[in-house]
């Protein structure tokens, strides 16, 4: 455990532990579902960069069978917001996941995440360490994001010819004020990220949509819609995954601009992974078909035994 980070205990009842982890750079929040629980641990990366834990409301559904951690990064959530723009990079938040691990005394445990989290799983296990990981459940993976901004560009193209021209001239001025350009991001969103309507969302996904954490979004992704500007600009792990020599699921939506193909891709460069797809659903698979999301987690580490 790093000297400075100090473990406040703020609830401790019913198998359910939440506090927060004091850190040089702020507190941490942190909640454990399950405490009682005798499966390995699960801890849980939400995505964004800053999007924080409550759109990962289903994975509380692993917490009848294992102690589930879910934290909130740094900047987001129900985590300390410090004005740092110099501070957030890739590095950094895995530096920070180091110390979560550390401070929480994790030794065997199940690493989860979804889409920016799954990539902070892969980043911290091929540049930081494997070690204590059992295995990883990566859902919604990137593993590069100038090969994401392409295959986004490719399903764009997939629109109504005059709305994906709109969209992309737009994207490359810098321009995002024309009625044909906001028409086709609520498409994009609606098909490829999220295909529950709008005014069905669950409150967990509009709570992580209005309170992400601006200043680490915008520092890390940038002001572009399609194609990351920011500090992350230059994330690229693809060269890297045969290194990842834990077991690994890989999942993603039959819709998600995270495509099924490019998680394929990613599934034949590790050692030992397998894909599942869920069916009607796209980038938020684990919130648009929570059930079909936890069978095949559950499925797949009742197979491997973990």
């Amino acid at each position: 455990m790093s000297a400075e980070i100090r473990r406040e205990i703020t609830l401790d009842e019913n198998g359910t532990e939440e506090g927060f982890l004091h850190t040089a750079n702020g507190r941490i929040w942190y909640r454990i579902s399950g405490k009682d629980k005798k499966g390995t641990p699960m801890l849980c990366l939400h995505g964004g960069p800053a999007y924080g834990h409550y759109y990962m409301e289903p994975v509380e559904g692993f917490s009848d069978e294992r102690p589930v951690i879910q934290y909130d990064q740094l900047g987001c959530g129900d985590s300390d917001r410090p004005d740092a723009p110099d501070l957030w990079s890739t590095d950094y938040f895995a530096d920070e996941l180091g110390d979560v691990i550390s401070a929480l005394g994790l030794k065997d445990f199940i690493l989860m995440g979804h889409s920016w989290g799954a990539m902070l799983a892969m980043y911290y296990m091929v540049n930081r360490t494997q070690n204590g990981i059992r295995a990883a459940v990566l859902s919604s993976p990137i593993a590069s994001f100038s090969e994401m901004g392409r295959n986004m560009v490719e399903l764009i193209k997939e629109l109504p010819a005059e709305i994906a021209e709109a969209v992309l001239k737009g994207e490359e001025a810098g321009d995002y004020t024309s009625e044909l350009f906001a028409k086709g991001k609520d498409m994009i969103f609606g098909k490829y990220i999220c295909r529950i309507p709008p005014q069905e969302w669950p409150m967990s996904l509009v709570r992580s949509m209005t309170e992400m954490g601006q200043q680490v979004y915008m520092t890390m992704w940038g002001m572009k819609m399609i194609n990351c500007t920011g500090v992350a600009k230059d994330f690229d792990v693809s060269g890297q995954l045969g290194e990842i020599k834990a077991p690994v699921l890989l999942t993603c939506g039959e819709y998600d601009y995270c495509t099924p193909s490019a998680c394929e891709a990613y599934r034949a460069a590790m050692p030992d992974a397998e894909l599942a797809v869920v069916a009607d659903a796209a980038h938020h698979h684990l919130l648009e078909q929570p059930e079909a999301y936890c069978k095949a987690v559950k499925e797949w580490i009742g197979k491997r035994e973990i």
